[in-house]
């Protein structure tokens, strides 16, 4: 039987990194080491770690550190720098130079709270050229104005408070988050609902959106959070649906949305506002698939369903949640749906989902 070969005869069949690795190896470490030697699998093992994990393997040798630093490891991630002490531009320029070059194949970045300069959101776009999602809930509206003014390629956002100042074409995913509503006595911020302004100023935004996302695809409106909706008294509910509080959308905004052409999805859920002749509207567009209508007001009946049944949109997915008339208040049932008109309404639209609670 032959001798097994020596591990220095070995080390002359590797190849490349591998090769002057293997006398330096001691198990456990070793398997690790010699794991990351090989692309495919480097690649695979970080492609289950989250941020933080990734960020920690970094600091663990050269070899994983290189693997870390490749940008092909964060490709297709989203950047979380809500959670990291930054508070100003200085912080945030500084980490964008650190990482620069690493981040060239990130899409969506969560902003940090923090008011980003114009020269910091130049630095931005340098070190994440393929940015195209952005999450602003965190950002000051100064600084959400300025990022959409300086990135123009963005294909969707999330933030709160505010409308772009000029079109953003590329724009195909806008949500309006309610997040920072009246749960904790705050004022609601979403401007396309409430505002501390009359309706017509809240009417003008929805007339300003045609002409700043002219493509939009995905428009979420809602007009509070699931979870505020839970945790809200009875007090509060009030309180948020009288005065200046109140939701401000009404069916005359909806028609707004009929020069979107190209509009796919729409979430108005909670918007009490909207009655049957805005489900007419919403009827009417002609690619509209996905409509999100939870928890709705007293004004939605039967009638809208008939109109949502003989409308040319295209619809596959309805969602009614928390519609059903349950006497539940404040939260929840203050539609006059019943479970009849829902069957009626699956009748006449077969291939749509329905969700119905």
């Amino acid at each position: 039987m032959p001798a097994c070969p020596q591990p220095v005869a070995l080390n002359r069949r590797l190849r490349g990194k591998q090769a002057g690795t293997r006398q330096l190896c001691t198990a456990p470490t070793c398997q690790m080491h010699r794991l990351f030697q090989f692309e495919e699998l480097s690649y695979l093992v970080t492609s289950w770690l989250d941020q933080s994990s990734l960020c920690h393997l970094a600091t663990a040798d050269i070899a994983r550190l290189s693997v870390v630093a490749d940008p092909e490891a964060w490709r297709g991630r989203t950047v979380q720098l809500k959670s990291r002490a930054i508070r100003n531009s200085q912080q945030l320029a500084k980490v964008l130079t650190t990482s620069s070059g690493r981040w060239a194949f990130v899409r969506s970045l969560v902003f940090p709270q923090c008011n980003a300069s114009t020269a910091t959101v130049r630095t931005l776009r340098a070190a994440l050229p393929a940015l195209r999602s952005v999450d602003l809930r965190a950002c000051t509206r100064a600084g959400c104005l300025r990022l959409l003014k300086e990135l123009p390629d963005l294909e969707e956002v999330v933030l709160e408070g505010c409308l772009p100042e000029a079109p953003v074409p590329c724009l195909k995913s806008l949500e309006f988050s309610g997040s920072s509503c009246f749960v904790e006595r705050q004022k609601f911020t979403c401007v396309m609902n409430c505002e501390m302004h009359d309706s017509h100023d809240v009417l003008e935004n929805w007339r300003k959106l045609p002409e700043l996302a002219p493509n939009l695809q995905v428009l979420r409106v809602p007009w509070l959070e699931e979870d505020d909706c839970n945790a809200m008294s009875q007090d509060m509910w009030d309180e948020m649906h009288e005065g200046m509080f109140s939701c401000r959308t009404d069916d005359t905004c909806l028609r707004a949305l009929e020069k979107l052409k190209h509009l796919k999805e729409v979430d108005l859920s909670g918007v009490y506002t909207i009655t049957d002749a805005g489900l007419r509207t919403l009827a009417a567009l002609p690619k509209l698939e996905r409509l999100l209508l939870k928890n709705m007001g007293p004004r939605i009946t039967a009638e809208g369903l008939w109109h949502l049944a003989d409308g040319c949109a295209s619809l596959r997915f309805l969602d009614l949640g928390r519609c059903l008339d349950t006497g539940c208040r404040p939260s929840a049932g203050r539609t006059s749906l019943r479970q009849a008109d829902i069957d009626a309404f699956r009748r006449r639209r077969p291939l749509t989902e329905v969700l119905f609670s």
